[in-house]
């Protein structure tokens, strides 16, 4: 017991629940790759029955929200900002742009016609690395996390309670639309 204790006591800044949650949604990954093959019809994986399409259905939606999961604790961990905000892009251009880069330059070569592939990207992300598509919306996020940064460090708790409503709502417009027809 006083082994694990002096293992967790020494980061003061560990946030223990994002660990679990990082952990949980490794797990969701795997459940997500081991569900793929049966309603993309992977080789010797076809759903044959209705049941068996019903539980490929239930455990992949269930496990949806891995990636989501993944961008809170990243998110939650680098807001706010404590430097600035060159050093903030410099450090993801090393960890995420550059081998986003690299490995969608591979895909591009590797799989299909690289011509079209890179065509492709002036527009929308290559097909043939579209599995990464998750790393666009990191990018996203880390584009605006330095402008928040600031305003978050100021503002109220019921303002950031108030801006998320104003964004949920907003976000929800285009379903209310579709709604009202």
């Amino acid at each position: 017991m006083g082994n694990k204790q002096s293992i967790l006591s020494k980061d003061p800044n560990r946030v223990v629940w994002v660990d679990w949650m990082r952990v949980a949604a490794c797990f969701m990954v795997m459940v997500v790759h081991a569900t793929e093959p049966f309603y993309l019809g992977g080789q010797g994986s076809l759903i044959l029955s209705e049941a068996e399409g019903f539980w490929a259905a239930v455990f992949d939606s269930l496990v949806r929200a891995c990636v989501p999961l993944f961008i809170v604790a990243s998110s939650y961990l680098q807001f706010p900002t404590h430097y600035s905000s060159g050093e903030f892009f410099r450090r993801r251009a090393v960890r995420v742009l550059i081998p986003f880069v690299l490995w969608t330059v591979v895909y591009a070569f590797y799989w299909g016609e690289p011509v079209e592939n890179f065509k492709n990207l002036l527009l929308n992300f290559n097909y043939s690395s579209g599995h990464l598509w998750f790393v666009y919306m990191m990018l996203g996020v880390y584009l605006v996390m330095p402008i928040i940064s600031p305003w978050l460090e100021r503002v109220s708790a019921r303002g950031e309670r108030m801006f998320i409503a104003l964004w949920l709502l907003a976000t929800a417009v285009p379903f209310i639309r579709e709604l009202s027809e």
